[in-house]
């Protein structure tokens, strides 16, 4: 609760990367051509150096280097709202939206972040799941971003209503809204039942989730988790240095 912003921006952040990693490989084989050109220019954008050149440097096509990476935002956000303009019932102004929400959630804008996150939503109903999840989730940062972690629950109930593996990043996310809500026993037990449930044989292969489940939990009470199931690398730290680290956790995700 106390590092609510800086939650929200990591995650958005992180959710940003995703959209356009997966951004590209939609459009490289997309038919819709005028679209997908157009989305593909942003998103050579997007992978633009910044800073000084390096010596030799050789820009691949439709590369140029920016100032800073300020600039390179204000290049995409264009490159963006280009797509949402020329082609906005496509597909790929349905990623447009997604990404632009990205950059309005981390610049605090939430009502216009979850404006943008609600029509990716609507341009990819029928359509690709991934674009969906990432949208959702948009929405429900946004209200976190507000405090208003009811509304913030309702999405992650949307976002477990996809099936499939978003079942499991639903429970973590609605795990975190009740310790953010003060619930610390409810979270504890929504965490647990995550964690064996992605110990399981056959769980799926959900790395980050898991780690992420435990790291929570050990911030919470360190004897809850085995110390050989904590997230890699964890369990062969000093005892100091792993005392820290929980304590760092702990701070992230403390409630009022």
């Amino acid at each position: 609760h106390d590092h609510q912003a800086t939650i929200v921006k990591v995650l958005g952040g992180a959710a940003l990367v995703s959209a356009v990693v997966l951004g590209v490989q939609y459009f490289s084989g997309t038919s819709a051509r005028a679209s997908g050109e157009l989305m593909s220019s942003a998103l050579v954008v997007a992978a633009s150096p910044t800073g000084e050149a390096e010596e030799g440097e050789v820009l691949r096509p439709g590369e140029q280097r920016y100032a800073d990476e300020a600039a390179r935002d204000a290049a995409l956000v264009t490159a963006y709202e280009r797509v949402v303009s020329e082609q906005p019932d496509s597909s790929a102004a349905a990623w447009a939206r997604l990404s632009l929400g990205r950059v309005k959630l981390d610049a605090g804008e939430f009502a216009d972040a979850r404006a943008l996150f609600e029509a990716a939503i609507e341009g990819a109903e029928g359509g690709d799941l991934t674009l969906r999840a990432a949208a959702i989730e948009g929405v429900a940062f946004s209200h976190e971003g507000e405090e208003h972690w009811d509304d913030a629950a309702t999405q992650y109930e949307r976002l477990d209503g996809l099936g499939g593996v978003y079942e499991q990043s639903a429970a973590f996310h609605q795990a975190r809204i009740l310790l953010a809500k003060g619930e610390r026993e409810t979270a504890i037990e929504r965490l647990q039942a995550l964690i064996e449930a992605l110990r399981a044989e056959d769980a799926p292969d959900l790395t980050y989730v898991r780690d992420q489940a435990e790291l929570t939990l050990m911030s919470l009470d360190a004897s809850l988790v085995q110390r050989t199931a904590a997230p890699a690398g964890l369990d062969s730290l000093p005892p100091e240095l792993l005392e820290q680290l929980l304590r760092q956790q702990g701070a992230r995700w403390a409630c009022p």
